[in-house]
């Protein structure tokens, strides 16, 4: 379910997207938001009315119809013949199979696509639970290189940096302590760590770069601080790496990203 729902999302941020292009950044950043939750969201509510499905369609949609003990042995010539119900075993990942009842006569697509994808349950569990292992170490790996970031290669600022960045914490009523480093490792100014945020700026940025340029670049990685966006991240990993295998799930995050580079230009 999670590959036609998730598809849907996409299409309708798209949509969204498109329509409030002329809008400002903020409102296009809360839109693809609002689908991000939704992509949370869709296979939770999915799995709760998962049991709801199964139930057989014929006795779903007429239970009287369904009945199996008739009180006359009239009633019993009048009924018309139900419909051929056989019981197929479902493969799950664990030792408890339960018998689902299926009617062979229905055509729905999706009792079509069940019987298409049962066979292959083993299968397809097993390459996502790899996929999901395997997406997993990427932010742990992302960790360790933070923590070798702001340890390896960084050297402290000049009192005038210092200066222009506590300025600019007070203006954008910044709360939590934020550090400034120069470091020999990156390439580009980048903020790391959410409660004890760590601006790094490239050891060849400082003398190159005018003062007015350089409040700039400070600015903006503040309201990355300011806004949370490293926790926002986080979930965007969470969700990349549950599904990894949607094309949809790339796209809409990589369109959060963009977004909120332009909100924190904006701020």
């Amino acid at each position: 379910h999670s590959f036609w729902q998730l598809t849907a999302v996409a299409l309708l941020a798209w949509l969204f997207d498109r329509a409030l292009r002329r809008r400002s950044s903020s409102v296009r950043y809360l839109s693809l938001l609002v689908a991000l939750l939704l992509m949370i969201a869709s296979p939770v509510v999915t799995w709760l009315m998962l049991p709801a499905s199964l139930v057989d369609p014929v006795s779903a949609a007429n239970p009287d119809s369904a009945s199996i003990a008739l009180d006359t042995p009239a009633q019993a010539a009048n009924q018309e013949p139900a419909a051929p119900i056989e019981i197929a075993e479902v493969p799950t990942t664990g030792s408890l199979h339960k018998p689902v009842a299926t009617s062979v006569s229905s055509g729905h697509w999706m009792n079509r696509c069940a019987e298409f994808l049962t066979p292959w349950l083993g299968t397809i569990v097993s390459v996502w639970s790899f996929g999901v292992l395997m997406f997993s170490i990427r932010p742990v790996v992302s960790w360790v290189n933070v923590q070798r970031l702001k340890r390896q290669g960084t050297s402290a600022v000049s009192e005038s940096v210092q200066q222009t960045l506590a300025m600019l914490s007070q203006k954008l009523k910044v709360r939590q302590r934020v550090d400034v480093l120069i470091s020999t490792v990156v390439t580009s100014p980048i903020v790391v760590g959410c409660f004890r945020s760590v601006i790094l700026l490239p050891a060849s940025f400082i003398a190159g770069v005018p003062p007015a340029q350089l409040e700039a670049i400070l600015a903006h990685e503040l309201a990355h601080v300011k806004r949370y966006d490293y926790l926002v991240n986080l979930i965007q990993t969470l969700v990349e790496t549950l599904f990894f295998s949607h094309p949809a799930v790339w796209w809409l995050s990589h369109r959060i990203r963009i977004e909120r580079e332009n909100c924190c230009d904006d701020m």
